[in-house]
């Protein structure tokens, strides 16, 4: 007979979060932004956070060319493990010369449709 086994998991409050630095290098141009990590999906968070992470890097990126480079490669850096792995899996089928803004934003809206549909189940 299997005895189930039951592991404690703290769950992270907002409160507990400290922002870190992401550091991300394009071409000869350095970039830095300070983000919390997404730990969870709740769509009340999860809307914040992308939103977020999209203008600060928007911002902080001041050659056009590179932002969508920039918003693929830093956003999945701010997500938790599992969040990274749903990211992974929504922009698998994304080529590097597809590394734009737009497919960016729609990949993003992939994303959160996703958790938010999750939500609802």
């Amino acid at each position: 007979m299997n005895t189930p086994m039951v592991f404690p998991f703290k769950k992270v409050e907002a409160s507990d979060q400290y922002p870190s630095s992401i550091k991300w290098t394009q071409v000869n141009s350095k970039y830095e932004i300070n983000v919390t990590t997404l730990e969870e999906i709740d769509v009340s968070v999860l809307l914040p956070h992308c939103l977020n992470v999209l203008n600060k890097i928007k911002k902080e990126v001041g050659t056009e060319a590179h932002v969508g480079p920039s918003l693929f490669k830093v956003f999945p850096r701010t997500l938790s493990i599992p969040l990274t792995s749903v990211w992974d899996q929504l922009v698998e089928d994304v080529g590097v010369h597809e590394f734009t803004v737009d497919n960016f934003e729609q990949k993003l809206k992939d994303f959160i449709a996703a958790h938010e549909l999750a939500q609802q189940l």
